[in-house]
């Protein structure tokens, strides 16, 4: 009887262990308490010092993914499954390979700002956005030229990088860029949709197919022009 019990509790050690290891933790957002939002600009301004991140005028603000014309500014307040958004924010969050410490805030299904932590395995970036010798701020292909800063586990101050998440079956594509802001590693994320049932207002062609490569190509420039902003806004 006292090897069964045993052998139980060790059964029972084992199973937490297991679903200790394998369970994903939900994003932690902050409080939108913290946050001074402006639905005109896209713009959010944080009353504790955590930045400004403003969305530049032009890129679909206007619009949800969701049909919805309205702008949502989505923190723990209102992240929840009753969120039209809800499933494909979560789907995001859970493929970053970086540890997420806070998700500051999301706005609608298009951008999310995330502060990442640090202590983790380096999550390499596909590539560089930092400026050259004649003081411009192009895109460096990491694979393409075999340099960057990969052996670090974040960028400096005054470089982004950038990783490319596909998910094809799902039509979607979401764009990552790194940088540091007020000495955070902080993560903006651009999801960048087709349009498909349910997602009304994506793009009218398909992101995750090559031949519509150069204008998703397009859609990543103006996203760097709005990262650049966001850069040197903060710093």
């Amino acid at each position: 009887m006292e090897m069964k019990r045993d052998f139980l509790f060790f059964v029972l050690i084992l199973t937490c262990a297991f679903f200790t290891g394998c369970g994903s933790v939900a994003p932690v957002f902050s409080n939108a308490s913290d946050w001074a939002f402006y639905s005109a600009g896209t713009k959010a301004v944080s009353y504790d010092g955590k930045g400004t991140f403003q969305f530049v005028e032009g890129y679909r603000t206007e619009e949800n993914l969701t049909g919805d014309s309205a702008m949502h500014f989505v923190t723990a307040d209102n992240y929840n499954k009753h969120y039209p958004a809800y499933g494909l924010i979560t789907k995001v969050l859970k493929s970053i390979p970086q540890q997420i410490d806070t998700v500051y805030f999301a706005i609608a299904d298009q951008f999310l700002v995330l502060q990442l932590k640090e202590d983790n395995p380096v999550w390499v970036p596909n590539y560089e956005i930092r400026e050259d010798e004649n003081g411009k701020r192009p895109i460096w292909n990491i694979d393409a030229i075999g340099m960057g800063q990969s052996n670090l586990i974040k960028p400096s101050d005054n470089i982004i990088w950038r990783n490319i998440i596909k998910y094809g079956k799902n039509k979607f594509i979401a764009c990552v860029d790194r940088m540091i802001i007020k000495g955070k590693l902080i993560g903006i994320v651009y999801i960048i949709s087709s349009s498909r049932k349910g997602y009304p207002r994506g793009m009218n062609w398909d992101v995750t197919k090559f031949v519509n490569v150069q204008s998703l190509g397009q859609v990543l420039e103006h996203n760097k022009r709005i990262s650049e902003k966001i850069l040197e806004t903060n710093n």
